[in-house]
C-alpha cells in the first residue's frame, strides 16, 4: 500500500485483519484510528502496544498491517524505505516528513489534531543531564543519556 487511499480499500477487502498498532489505549493516536475508521464507515480494531519500540517492531516484521504513532518514531524507516507514512494529523505537513500528506489534504478534514510530549526525570537529576535531554537534537535521533 502506498497511499492512504490504498490502505483504506486494503481495510475494505480484509475486514477480520484491519487492525492497528497504537503505543497505548486512550491516547491521541487511538482517536485518530477511530476518527479514521468513523470517515470511512469501516470497523478497525487497535492493538494497543507499552510504548512505541514493541510496535515498532511488529510493524517492521509484518505481525501488525498497520500503526498510528508519533512520526518521530517512524521517519528513519519511512527514509529507508521500511514504512511508508500514509498521512500526519497536523493542521499542515510535519517538517520531519514533508513528502507526507495531512488528512486534511486527502479529503479527511476532521482528522486533525497534534500531540505534545514531554520527557520526565527524576528530582534531583543533575543540571547537564538536563540540559543534554533538551537539546534540539536528542529529539531527532532518539538519543537520550
Amino acid at each position: 500500500m502506498t497511499t492512504l487511499r490504498e490502505y483504506i480499500e486494503w481495510v475494505r477487502a480484509n475486514p477480520r485483519k484491519a487492525t492497528y498498532g497504537i503505543p497505548l489505549a486512550g491516547g491521541p493516536t487511538h482517536f485518530f484510528g477511530v476518527m479514521l475508521a468513523r470517515a470511512t464507515g469501516l470497523e478497525m480494531t487497535a492493538v494497543p502496544y507499552k510504548g512505541s519500540a514493541g510496535l515498532v517492531n511488529d510493524l517492521l516484521g509484518g505481525q501488525v498491517p498497520a500503526a498510528i504513532t508519533v512520526v518521530s518514531q517512524l521517519i528513519k524507516h519511512h527514509e529507508a524505505g521500511k514504512v511508508r507514512l500514509l498521512a500526519t494529523s497536523g493542521s499542515q505537513r510535519s517538517p520531519l516528513a514533508a513528502d507526507v500528506p495531512t488528512f486534511r489534504e486527502l479529503g479527511f478534514a476532521a482528522i486533525e489534531g497534534t500531540g505534545w510530549q514531554a520527557v520526565h526525570t527524576a528530582a534531583g537529576t543533575p543540571r547537564a543531564k538536563i540540559e543534554r535531554l533538551a537539546a534540539p537534537s536528542a529529539g531527532r535521533s532518539g538519543r537520550a543519556t
